[in-house]
C-alpha cells in the first residue's frame, strides 16, 4: 500500500503513522498536508540560532541519562478520531488490524508523562479493518454512516457524507451495531474549547538540558497534549506529552537533553481532548481533538554552555 498524505496536523509524515501516534496518545505534528516546517529533510534548517538562546545556555548542566531505543508498535488499532483545527476538520475510523504488528517510532526517553520519539516510516504492509457491523456518527443529532469495512480504506473509513462544521460544545456520537471483531459501541464526548499558546512565543528559544517551559490558555483545559517536533534524518522527531492537567508545563531536562544538536529548531503545537472509551476487552475510543493553530509557534533550541 502506498502512503497516502494525511491531515492529522500533530504527525507523521503519512496517513498511516497518523493513525499509530494519534491513536495511542502520542503525536507529532506538522502541517496541512502532513509535512512538519519544523526542519528540512536532514534536520539542519537555514539560520543562525537565536542570540538569546545562547545567552541563556548559560549554568545548565546535563543530567546523566543515556537514549533508551526502544521500538513501539501497534497491532490493532481501535479508535474513532474527530481532529479540529481552525476552519478545517477530520474525522475518521481507525479500526484495523496489522500481522504482524506495524512500528511506528523509536522511543528514545520518557520523563514526566512525556516521551521523546523518533518516527518511523512506514512499510508498504497493508492493515486490515476490523469487521464493526456499521458505524454511525452523529453531530449534535445529525446522523450520517461511515464507509463499511469492506469497501473503506484500510485503517482510514470516512463518512459517506460530508459533516455540518463540528464547533466547541457540539455533542458528538459514534455508534455500532457490532461485527465479528468488534462488539457494538455506543460513545458521546463535547468538543472542547481551543487552547491558545502563550508561551513559547513564535521566534523563541530553549535550551537543550534545561526545562522547556509551555503555557496556555484557557489553563486549566479538559485535557491537555503537547507536542515539540523538529525533523532529524527526513523523519520526525517529537517530545510527547498527554493528559496534561493545567498551565503552565514544563519538560524535563530528562528529556531536552536527549534531544539532539544536529536538530537546532522546533515548532511547538498544543491541544485539548475529549475521549470516551467503551467497556470490554476490546475497547474502542473517540478522541476529539482541537487544536490551538494550524501552525504552533517555532523556537530555536541551543546547546547549553560549556
Amino acid at each position: 500500500m502506498s502512503s497516502v498524505r494525511c491531515r492529522c496536523p500533530w504527525l507523521a509524515s503519512t496517513f498511516l503513522m497518523s493513525v499509530w501516534a494519534c491513536s495511542d496518545g502520542t503525536a507529532g505534528p506538522g502541517d496541512g498536508d502532513g509535512n512538519s516546517d519544523a526542519g528540512d529533510a536532514d534536520g539542519n534548517d537555514e539560520g543562525p540560532v537565536d542570540a538569546d538562546a545562547e545567552s541563556s545556555a548559560d549554568a545548565v548542566t546535563c543530567p546523566d541519562v543515556t537514549a533508551t531505543h526502544e521500538i513501539l508498535s501497534s497491532e490493532t488499532i481501535t479508535n474513532v478520531r474527530v481532529s479540529l483545527r481552525m476552519s478545517d476538520q477530520e474525522v475518521a475510523l481507525n479500526l484495523c488490524r496489522w500481522t504482524p504488528a506495524l512500528p511506528w517510532a523509536e522511543k528514545l526517553g520518557e520523563a514526566a508523562g512525556c516521551r521523546l520519539l523518533h518516527e518511523i516510516l512506514p512499510t508498504t504492509e497493508t492493515p486490515e479493518n476490523l469487521d464493526t457491523g456499521d458505524v454511525t456518527i452523529e453531530i449534535n443529532g445529525a446522523a450520517t454512516p461511515f464507509e463499511d469495512a469492506a469497501t473503506g480504506m484500510p485503517c482510514y473509513r470516512l463518512p459517506t457524507a460530508a459533516l455540518a462544521e463540528i464547533q466547541e460544545g457540539d455533542t458528538v456520537r459514534v455508534w455500532s451495531t457490532g461485527g465479528t471483531d468488534l462488539p457494538g459501541f455506543d460513545l458521546t464526548a463535547v468538543v472542547p474549547a481551543r487552547p491558545a499558546v502563550v508561551e513559547p512565543a513564535d521566534g523563541g528559544a530553549y535550551v537543550r538540558c534545561a526545562p522547556w517551559r509551555v503555557s496556555w490558555t484557557p489553563a486549566p483545559p479538559p485535557n491537555a497534549r503537547l507536542t515539540v517536533v523538529g525533523q532529524l534524518d527526513g523523519r520526525q522527531l517529537y517530545v510527547s506529552c498527554q493528559d496534561l492537567p493545567a498551565s503552565p508545563q514544563d519538560i524535563s531536562p530528562e528529556l531536552t537533553a536527549l534531544w539532539p544538536a544536529a536538530v537546532p529548531h522546533a515548532e511547538v503545537y498544543l491541544a485539548t481532548e475529549a475521549t470516551a472509551v467503551s467497556g470490554g476487552d476490546s475497547a474502542v475510543t473517540l478522541r476529539i481533538t482541537s487544536y490551538a493553530e494550524l501552525a504552533g509557534p517555532r523556537v530555536d533550541i541551543a546547546d547549553p554552555a560549556p
